[in-house]
């Protein structure tokens, strides 16, 4: 958790310095919980004595490598990089570059070396759907005094819908900016200004 809260004020030279290597990659990734200190599930032969190790032959140069009977299965097995064909350093990369900001489609390709402009639209909507998993899962309150919201187009849009959510998620003296939908009309009764 202490690592995840200086993440929070890193600079670019420092996560270039962070992710160095395939193995400060992974160190990463372990020190984040995106991918375990150890597996946590029994060989072909029902052992279970993980630990990782270094692999030539592998994509990411580690593997996990069973202690009995020497089986391996990919360091990514059963994490957040377990489908992607992408080396852990690109994927960290533009999760860095979106989360800044810095994520225009041309210089993503360029610095996370991307093949194809369909690869950054997939994993920006990857990376925003985990977002809104992760608040739909943990839900917080957002605004208040001198911060503005923009309510965007949603499926159900009528006030029934819509003001229960920004009565429980928004804080008092937020400012809300929508399209002026008639439905948007019960917000002026709500927590701050809306325009």
């Amino acid at each position: 958790i202490a690592l995840l809260t200086s993440l929070d004020n890193i600079d670019f030279r420092e996560w270039c310095e962070l992710i160095c290597s395939t193995k400060k990659c992974i160190d990463f990734c372990q020190n984040v919980g995106l991918i375990g200190f150890t597996l946590n599930e029994p060989c072909a032969q029902g052992h279970n004595h993980w630990k990782s190790g270094s692999c030539g032959q592998a994509s990411d140069e580690f593997v996990w490598r069973c202690g009995k009977d020497k089986s391996t299965r990919t360091i990514r097995h059963g994490t957040f990089f377990s489908n992607s064909k992408l080396a852990i350093r690109q994927v960290l990369d533009l999760t860095y570059f979106w989360a800044e900001q810095i994520d225009s489609h041309a210089f993503l390709r360029r610095h996370c070396k991307f093949a194809s402009e369909s690869t950054v639209v997939d994993w920006k909507n990857f990376a925003r759907d985990c977002c809104g998993e992760h608040f739909l899962r943990y839900p917080v309150v957002i605004g208040g005094p001198w911060h503005t919201l923009e309510i965007d187009e949603i499926d159900q849009r009528g006030a029934a819908t819509l003001l229960p959510i920004i009565h429980q998620y928004v804080r008092a003296g937020t400012t809300i900016y929508s399209d002026q939908w008639a439905a948007y009309n019960g917000i002026a009764n709500g927590p701050g200004p809306h325009r």
